[in-house]
């Protein structure tokens, strides 16, 4: 926001588990940087102060105002993990999470009767977040659609109204990036290769990254494309309720009021998964109550349930996620070497609150010892730094050179084609022995550089019957194959989202995965 000589940037990583925000007042004229962002430490309803909020919402039956964050008790029915549920299409991955997938569809993560995945994340920005809008990261491997999905929720929560307002949004971990190597105490040398590994509850985000130059400012340029999956914290979670599942047995289903996200049980595990070393002693006892919802305790047996955590428990509800992080890194390490023809990334960064799990630190420090002389790096304040990128990018934009394009990016375009001849016609005058065909036009090619102010044009035709209306809408595909199509009905294409084009006059469509404008 800007007025009276003054502009307030406000970062916010709209987490899937936790939220945090950063901020900075800038005066005309003034120099600022990374040292003079602030962090948000008191919550409504906290105790104490702490670095991030929880994700969490309630809705009231007498239809008051929502509840969010510590606002939100254990007894409260809450619904968390929302943001996951904006991804109705998740693009299938080696690297994602299956038990995590499944538990999306369960009890523990529904909306809302009558609400959709958007407009349950715009009540919590619009409930928790009554602040001045700012740059919003967002999933770095989203589809364009689910992007879209998420700006219409900025949107609906009231941010980006105003003629003062400006939104808009970053990749993790391209806020990750600017965040650390703004950061002097990280030592960055020119032509270093740093591997910047954002684990964060929901999902697990890479990309890597070139520093080209340190003096006077440090320059980099993306080496591939940024890849993610959904193995972050949360699916240490999923594994917990998997393994109560089969210690309890048919008793599971009598659960779900004390272990939803913020009740007593899952506060507890949260202590436990985060604090956790590797060792434990005897282990952590969970009592929980097995009586049937509601049953009058007069007339009925109080039921008991206990099950014991053991450390070997832990480290096997860890083991298929840090599995599937390691392969993240080595996957992406391998192909930053093979790009550069040498052995680049000497720098590993963890950034994201799953990064300050000390067990997740020491196992990937002893997993790189293996493979080369690369160095595990985490801020000190590793859930910060999201949305400390975020405002840094508010005041001075990007400090990323060139990006790389991990998908195709097309517009379609209709083409007589000539039965007779068997190829495509040029012109729009379609005779008796042809047919409409739609060819895909690429703007964007997938793996293909790009700088950071990139434009592009394409010319394309579009069918118009009599009385049609001069406006047309214009869909602007993805794919994700590693041959871009010809052809429409072959491109493994997902209709992302849509503009309008006149027919009179020449329209500028822009597309930039770092942030997407319509």
């Amino acid at each position: 926001m800007e007025g009276n000589g003054y502009k307030l940037v406000v970062g916010v990583d709209d987490g899937t588990t936790f939220t945090g925000i950063a901020y900075v007042l800038i005066r005309a004229g003034d120099q600022m940087g990374s040292e003079n962002i602030s962090s948000i430490n008191k919550w409504p309803s906290s105790i104490g102060e702490q670095p991030s909020a929880p994700s969490l919402i309630s809705y009231r039956q007498d239809g008051g105002p929502h509840l969010w964050g510590f606002e939100v008790n254990p007894e409260m029915r809450s619904y968390a993990w929302k943001k996951l549920l904006l991804d109705r299409n998740p693009q299938r991955d080696e690297f994602g999470d299956d038990l995590l997938e499944r538990v999306t569809g369960s009890e523990i993560m529904k909306l809302p009767d009558q609400k959709e995945a958007g407009e349950a994340v715009a009540d919590y920005l619009f409930s928790g977040l009554r602040l001045h809008p700012a740059p919003y990261p967002r999933k770095a491997r989203w589809s364009g659609n689910t992007q879209f999905l998420m700006r219409q929720a900025i949107q609906r929560a009231g941010f980006g109204t105003s003629f003062l307002h400006r939104v808009w949004t970053i990749t993790e971990p391209e806020a990750a990036a600017l965040a650390v190597f703004s950061d002097g105490k990280f030592n960055l040398k020119q032509h270093d290769g740093v591997l910047i590994c954002d684990c964060g509850g929901g999902t697990v985000d890479i990309a890597t990254y070139y520093v080209t130059d340190v003096d006077p400012a440090t320059s980099l340029e993306q080496i591939t494309t940024v890849m993610g999956a959904k193995c972050g914290g949360t699916a240490i979670n999923s594994g917990f309720y998997q393994l109560l599942f089969h210690r309890l047995g048919g008793d599971f289903d009598r659960l779900m009021s004390q272990i939803r996200p913020r009740s007593l049980v899952m506060s507890r595990f949260e202590t436990i998964k985060t604090g956790f070393t590797g060792e434990g002693g005897n282990g952590w006892h969970f009592h929980f109550n097995l009586s049937a919802p509601g049953a009058d305790p007069t007339f009925s047996n109080h039921r008991r349930g206990r099950v014991v955590l053991q450390p070997e428990d832990v480290r096997a509800l860890y083991e298929p996620v840090l599995s599937k992080i390691f392969g993240l890194i080595l996957s992406q390490i391998s192909a930053a070497n093979g790009k550069c023809g040498r052995d680049v990334i000497n720098k590993v960064v963890l950034v994201g609150g799953f990064s300050a799990s000390p067990y997740l630190q020491e196992r990937l420090r002893h997993a790189l010892n293996h493979i080369g002389n690369i160095s595990v790096l985490v801020p000190r304040s590793p859930g910060e730094a999201i949305a400390r990128g975020a405002a840094l990018q508010g005041i001075r934009g990007h400090s990323i050179e060139t990006y790389k394009c991990w998908r195709h990016y097309g517009l379609a375009s209709v083409q007589p084609f000539d039965l007779s001849h068997g190829s495509e016609s040029q012109g729009l005058g379609i005779g008796s022995n042809a047919l409409p065909v739609n060819l895909l036009p690429h703007l964007l090619h997938k793996d293909q550089r790009y700088p950071k102010d990139f434009q592009t044009c394409q010319k394309i035709q579009l069918l118009h019957w009599e009385h049609d209306l001069q406006t047309k809408p214009v869909e602007i595909y993805e794919s994700n194959l590693q041959v871009a199509s010809q052809r429409l009905e072959n491109s493994g294409k997902s209709s992302a989202f849509a503009s309008t084009v006149s027919r009179n006059s020449p329209q500028v469509i822009g597309i930039a995965e770092k942030n997407t404008f319509i």
